[in-house]
């Protein structure tokens, strides 16, 4: 089996949610695996603290776990403009996966990054 562990640069993070690089927040977390049902044998894992913007931590605040999975979703439809309507289905179901492990592995307040936008 092959593992591929991807760091990021300091100064190069994103949002966890969006992918905005004007994060403000981050979560502390515990490390959890993402569930996986394709394709087959693969592993993925949340390691550490997480990203948020402005918005995404104001819906986390507030406990809008569907408004910032609509969010994330359509983040991510924007990604990939050639797609479209055509995947969101299987985007939804990945970015649900995703949002369960961080708020079962979330602990804690958030915590203020201060940083310049990338």
């Amino acid at each position: 089996m092959n593992i591929i562990e991807i760091e990021v640069e300091p100064g190069k993070e994103i949002c966890d949610f969006c992918s905005s690089r004007d994060i403000k927040w981050r979560y502390p977390a515990d490390d959890g695996l993402i569930e996986d049902t394709r394709p087959p044998n693969l592993i993925r894992e949340s390691i550490g603290d997480w990203a948020a913007c402005e918005v995404c931590s104001g819906l986390i605040e507030t406990n809008m776990r569907f408004a910032l999975m609509e969010r994330s979703v359509e983040t991510n439809l924007a990604s990939c403009p050639g797609y479209g309507l055509a995947v969101i289905d299987f985007i939804a179901s990945e970015v649900s996966k995703v949002h369960k492990v961080f708020w079962e592995k979330k602990k804690g307040p958030r915590i203020k990054i201060e940083r310049r936008k990338i």
